[in-house]
């Protein structure tokens, strides 16, 4: 009389299980030759108790964690062939779960790590800020402006003066308001946007960046 088979088992599970064990012991095997193989050596899987079946494939632990095999009780251990007790498979699953709770902890402190960096470089990339960047950093505030504001607002300066002690024409003070609105946005230290302006041109519009948008420029 065959032994009953296992209550609760999906039978393509188990048998599933058995063809990944079977394909796994042998790379070049295909599925249907991984299902001859079953059948001449096991018959049906689902005929056989979870341990009887582990016994007949000679399962072990390792093979049951990898493969992520459920159906069949792992009796054996890879390293010395002898059956295990389930106190040494606890102890086992007990080990690979501080294996994957020690790599968490390494990832999280090296997304940490990279969140400091990208943090400390944003200070640094601030403090490498010249007079003008300074000049109109300090102006901005965490509400958008508009650039023909701030031009108003910052023309005159003595920083936007040329090297003969002059002040620069409007083309070039413009041209140079825009190169350093350009470093202090690549720096994650301000905001812009484009709006439409009363003529239908597109008017560039600037405010301080919080801590989490500088955060994420610099990642």
């Amino acid at each position: 009389m065959a032994p009953p088979a296992s209550k609760k088992r999906p039978p393509n599970l188990r048998l599933g299980e058995v063809w990944r064990l079977y394909r796994d012991r042998n790379p070049d095997l295909s599925y249907f030759a991984a299902r001859q193989m079953v059948e001449a050596e096991i018959g049906d899987p689902n005929r056989l108790t979870d341990v009887e079946l582990g016994e007949r494939v000679q399962l072990t632990l390792e093979e049951r964690y990898w493969l992520k095999i459920k159906s069949i009780r792992s009796v054996r251990s890879s390293a010395t062939g002898q059956r295990i007790s389930r106190d040494e498979e606890r102890r086992f699953y007990a080990e690979r779960k501080k294996e994957r709770d020690r790599d968490r902890q390494k990832l999280k402190r090296a997304e940490k790590a990279k969140a400091r960096a990208a943090q400390a470089a944003s200070v640094a990339s601030a403090l490498e800020l010249d007079v003008r960047e300074e000049m109109i950093f300090a102006s901005l505030t965490h509400t958008f402006a508009s650039t023909p504001s701030l031009l108003e607002a910052l023309k005159g300066g003595a920083c936007w003066r040329g090297p003969d002690g002059r002040p620069l024409s409007n083309e070039s003070f413009a041209r140079v308001f825009r190169r350093a609105l350009d470093h202090l946005e690549d720096a994650g230290l301000i905001v812009t946007e484009l709006r439409n302006g009363r003529r239908g041109a597109k008017v560039r519009w600037v405010k301080k960046a919080d801590k989490r948008t500088r955060s994420a420029s610099n990642r």
